[in-house]
């Protein structure tokens, strides 16, 4: 299972509505480039773990990734090049 913080899942839905007034969608974890992660704007797809914040679905993480992943904690920290999202 996937922890996903409080502080992260309101930087997800500010994120969110800084994208789209879409309440079908929402923000899809997948592997990137150079073993990073990104967040792209989704629709929710059969078998996503799924996280809400008020009442909004703002992130999605595809059921392959979610087993790779079970057990870490998602946040948001302030680095040198910004806020980033941050996979403990």
């Amino acid at each position: 299972m996937i922890t996903v913080t409080q502080g992260a899942r309101e930087e997800l839905k500010r994120i969110l509505a800084e994208h789209s007034d879409n309440p079908d969608l929402g923000l899809r974890l997948t592997p990137g480039t150079q073993s990073d992660y990104e967040l792209l704007l989704d629709g929710e797809r059969d078998g996503d773990e799924v996280f809400q914040h008020e009442g909004s679905k703002v992130l999605f993480v595809p059921k392959d990734l979610s087993n790779v992943l079970d057990g870490v904690t998602v946040d948001f920290a302030e680095t040198d090049s910004g806020r980033r999202l941050v996979i403990r």
